[in-house]
């Protein structure tokens, strides 16, 4: 059942956002020649070390689609599996299994921040696929296999791994009574996470560089986090009232948790997994206050609030299961009626939406996309420019990068993780906004800037601008230097 739920949700061919993202940049790494000279998709691998290795390997010999379509499936077999064996463990029927993924969780992961866990080809999802092997042995008290599993998860992904150490860690000494003497070696197994990442540690400190943008403003924080990712880190943005209804549907989850934890008796492994929903929940939420403080975004950039999808799913099975067993016996026949009927809608929605992922395809994208891959220098550099109004998120399709082999002047949603080169997006986000309000100030950006193409879904009538082609959808113009 697993396999089908996962599968509906998740297993078609068309990448999402965060995939045109990871997916060009492993390209990128692992074939430096793929687009020459890109500065989009030029940066450091950082955390993304293993994934880039590992994706970039199986682009090097198959298509984005398939890449995406084969380890979308691997997934989802290997999810299956690690979610079977909680349930199994934690003695969860395949009603709530359904009504818990199905029904609840999957559409909703998070309350707020924005946090995801299924299932999208990224380094975060190989590393929430071991933090749940993690889970899966901390609820049976196995804290070596535990720690083992979130060193792997922590090696894909350096804050999801840490965050899910940092609280697992704190409720495997909650459930042991923090008895240090007694316990000391439980102290030891703890410290060899520490030991065992500190050389990952290292490598990334070694390729930060500091001084670079040490003295430039707005930092290089403030960028990433207050102008880029506010709905992540900083949460104060236009969605600000969506977001603290999060937070208070949090601080309710966090409750629950905690009146299902006192209310368990026995020393269960329902109670270890209502302990690690409350411990990560309040670590998560003793952290909000520093969206008011941190105005550079010093702390903030750390996704502080990333985690919470993991309580989320804690939370929610608690309450799939609660709400189950305290349903009487006699009226369990409408619940799974009730039930059902909630499947077939879900169902039908779902399915709506994966025949528009399966159906869909941009033939106009496709056309220029060929025509600038075959008809121009590889060495191009285009200026895509959608709607003004879209404000600085001003970007075309995002497979146009991968799709005509060219690179972009910049594109808003591909942010470079590493802060030395941010100032320079910043910049350039910037002038392609004022050139998508004013075409003519492209030719001050010329004095600076090698751009040969724009690209537009709009027509331009300037001097300096030469329709090259044109279809239904966009317009391609060469770039007159005078």
């Amino acid at each position: 059942m697993l396999l089908l739920i996962l599968s509906m949700y998740y297993l078609h061919f068309t990448l999402n956002d965060n995939e045109e993202n990871y997916l060009q940049l492993a390209k990128a790494f692992y074939e430096p020649d793929w687009i020459v000279n890109s500065f989009v998709l030029t940066e450091s691998a950082g955390t993304r070390l293993l994934y880039q290795y590992i994706i970039g390997f199986f682009l090097n010999l198959f298509s984005f689609e398939l890449v995406v379509f084969i380890f979308r499936g691997l997934f989802i077999i290997a999810f299956s599996l690690v979610l079977h064996k909680i349930y199994k463990s934690l003695k969860i029927n395949n009603i709530i299994v359904f009504a818990h993924l199905f029904l609840i969780y999957l559409d909703n992961q998070s309350y707020f921040a924005g946090s995801r866990i299924f299932i999208s080809v990224e380094a975060k999802t190989f590393a929430y696929l071991f933090v749940f092997l993690a889970l899966n042995f901390i609820i049976q008290k196995k804290y070596n296999l535990t720690v083992l599993f979130l060193i792997v998860a922590t090696y894909f992904h350096i804050l999801v791994g840490f965050y899910a150490f940092g609280y697992m860690a704190i409720s495997i000494l909650i459930i042991e009574k923090w008895d240090f003497r007694s316990n000391y070696k439980l102290i030891l197994k703890l410290f060899v996470y520490v030991l065992a990442i500190l050389p990952f540690v290292f490598v990334l400190y070694s390729n930060i560089n500091t001084n670079v943008t040490a003295n430039l403003k707005p930092s290089s924080d403030w960028i990433y986090t207050y102008f880029r990712n506010p709905h992540h880190t900083t949460l104060i943005n236009a969605e600000f009232s969506t977001q603290l209804k999060g937070i208070l549907y949090s601080v309710m989850a966090m409750l629950f948790l905690i009146y299902m934890y006192r209310k368990e008796n026995n020393d269960s492994k329902m109670k270890v997994l209502y302990l690690i929903g409350i411990v990560t929940y309040a670590g998560t939420l003793l952290l909000v206050p520093l969206i008011f403080i941190d105005k550079n975004g010093t702390f903030l950039k750390f996704y502080l609030f990333r985690i919470n999808a993991f309580s989320t799913f804690i939370f929610t099975l608690t309450l799939t299961n609660w709400l189950y067993k305290i349903t009487k016996e006699e009226y369990k026949t409408i619940v799974y009626a009730g039930v059902a009927m909630l499947g077939l809608i879900q169902l039908a929605t779902v399915s709506f939406r994966q025949y528009k992922n399966i159906t869909y395809s941009d033939t106009s994208l496709n056309e220029v996309c060929e025509f600038i891959k075959s008809k121009t220098d590889k060495e191009s550099n285009i200026l895509g420019l959608a709607n003004p109004a879209a404000g600085f998120d001003n970007d075309l399709k995002l497979s146009l990068t991968r799709k005509m082999e060219r690179d972009m002047f910049v594109v808003y949603k591909f942010v470079p993780a590493d802060l030395n080169k941010i100032h320079e997006w910043y910049k350039r986000v910037k002038i392609r906004n004022d050139i998508a309000k004013n075409i003519n100030l492209l030719t001050d950006a010329l004095d600076d800037y090698k751009i040969d193409y724009v690209l537009s879904k709009r027509s331009f009538k300037t001097e300096f601008l030469k329709l090259e082609f044109n279809n239904n959808s966009y317009f391609l113009y060469k770039v007159e230097k005078r």
